[in-house]
């Protein structure tokens, strides 16, 4: 099979990503929250602790927020704020193509694995969202990288552990101490795939010593700045805390595996890139690179399928490896494709309940349904084109926020400029609030987190001329009746007016 040029594939991506983030809106709660906190940074010049809704933001490092802040330098735009994390995924690609031809695994190979990494669904999905992962995917395969060339090379100098160094520092400061997962066990490992290192625990040193260095720049003046609470927050909390027991995202340890189909679709799901190939240096490597985070994964608390981005780069150079002469025919892509092109229309007739009748209108999955058709029969007659199948998919998506109604009801724009009038008297009706509402609004002021009746009282009776936001059917709501209601990321909200409450 002929491979695409590496330009092509980059420059295919990228109008992925640009036509991505035009269809599709802002999504809460994640891209909303991330780009209200670079906005609040901006408001109000907290450049070494992030603040969210007036207090400090310890969940993530500001490295994210630095960089759409730095774009926003000619002006705020909501295009460009969300052109930055997947710019990293391009950046990931590209990186992946380069580490496969150190690794001296041949031009073909590398060429493969940018094109199955592009291609991946599961990629492209989280690598077109406003989020850390593919940050954090880039900083691993810079490291994992190094610590390749270190475990090759009988010449490499102290020099390459600073770097190594560095490269886990710049994914520290994209998600935090969860790197160590995925680097640590290549390193741990290193006798396994490269049994004449010398001196490897000098050069580790060396490495976390510049790590730890680089890191420190922000991180003791952020440690002094941001107070007790935001100290236990970043030291144990949002690191060690998530493992040990996790207050967030707690799945059982077989997790991963019932979803091992859906990490590796398209590419694995072709029986061509299963078989045997000699278990030699590179291959150790790899697989270790995969499956190490894998196995650490399971054994943690927290588990999401997006915390596995940064083994997708490995996987790809693993398939890429196996990469055929002739793909042939590419029946189950195809089959997810007609499958989907067929739930589409179901989805806007109803047969899937109330949720996608409000999300899917008619137009809306007609649209979907075509472009999904048109890309099986492309597929069916050209099996090559197999790495289409997630971007075809993908795209129609994005289409039905533009001809249907889920394009209103998952953004938080609405009801965002109905409450941006009253900026500074708004309370919500909530435990907690990831501000999906403020960056779209362009708020400047927090919310008032309400839990209590008698703290929806209380706030009512200080700010006459205030309002008041929350889901219906909480248990605990204003009493007086609501101004309007608006449906809302598949829940009806209302917005209570304080002048209404007598």
């Amino acid at each position: 099979m002929r491979l695409p040029d590496r330009r092509l594939i980059l420059l295919g991506f990228a109008l992925f990503v640009l036509s991505g983030v035009w269809l599709r809106p802002l999504l809460p709660i994640d891209e909303t929250r991330y780009l209200a906190v670079a906005w609040e940074m901006r408001l109000g010049d907290h450049w070494i602790v992030p603040f969210k809704n007036g207090l400090p933001y310890d969940h993530k490092p500001p490295l994210l927020f630095w960089l759409i802040n730095l774009v926003w330098l000619p002006g705020v735009s909501e295009f460009t704020g969300r052109l930055v994390a997947p710019a990293f995924s391009l950046a990931t690609i590209w990186a992946t193509g380069r580490v496969s031809d150190m690794m001296g695994l041949g031009q073909r190979t590398g060429t493969a694995a940018m094109l199955i990494l592009a291609s991946f669904a599961c990629f492209q999905f989280f690598g077109l969202e406003t989020g850390f992962d593919t940050m954090l995917a880039l900083a691993v395969v810079l490291a994992l990288g190094q610590i390749w060339k270190i475990g090759t090379r009988d010449d490499h100098r102290a020099l390459d552990w600073v770097l190594l160094g560095a490269a886990m520092a710049l994914g520290l400061m994209s998600k935090g101490p969860v790197l160590f997962v995925h680097v640590l066990p290549s390193l741990l490992l290193l006798r396994l795939w490269a049994p004449r290192v010398a001196n490897a625990w000098r050069g580790v040193a060396v490495a976390l010593a510049t790590c730890a260095g680089l890191v420190s720049l922000w991180l003791v003046p952020a440690l002094i700045l941001g107070g007790p609470e935001y100290r236990e927050a970043v030291l144990w909390t949002q690191s060690a805390g998530r493992a040990v027991s996790s207050f967030v995202h707690a799945q059982p340890f077989w997790y991963y595996l019932v979803l091992i189909p859906v990490f590796v679709f398209p590419w694995g799901w072709l029986p061509v890139f299963w078989k045997r190939l000699p278990f030699d240096r590179a291959e150790k490597f790899l697989l270790i690179a995969v499956l190490g985070p894998l196995v650490v994964f399971s054994m943690i608390s927290a588990k999401q399928l997006n915390y596995l981005v940064p083994e997708m780069p490995w996987l790809a150079i693993l398939l890429a490896r196996r990469f055929p002469e002739v793909l042939g025919r590419a029946w189950a892509a195809v089959a997810v494709l007609v499958v989907l092109g067929l739930a589409f229309p179901a989805m806007a007739a109803g047969l899937l309940g109330e949720e996608a009748q409000r999300l899917i209108s008619i137009p809306a999955a007609g649209v979907a349904a075509v472009v999904l058709l048109a890309g099986a029969v492309l597929i069916a007659k050209r099996g090559q084109l197999v790495y289409l199948t997630a971007t075809v998919a993908l795209t129609a998506l994005h289409l039905t926020y533009v001809v249907g109604p889920a394009r209103q009801i998952m953004s938080p724009r609405q009801i965002a400029d109905r409450v941006a009038p009253a900026d500074g008297e708004i309370g919500i009706v909530s435990s907690i609030y990831h501000s999906e509402f403020h960056f779209s609004g362009r708020l400047t002021q927090p919310f008032a987190v309400l839990t209590t009746a008698d703290e929806i009282a209380a706030f009512a009776e200080q700010h006459p001329d205030g309002l008041v936001l929350g889901r219906l059917g909480g248990a605990v709501l204003p009493t007086w009746e609501p101004d309007e209601t608006i449906y809302y990321r598949n829940n009806d909200w209302a917005i209570w007016s304080n002048r209404n409450r007598e």
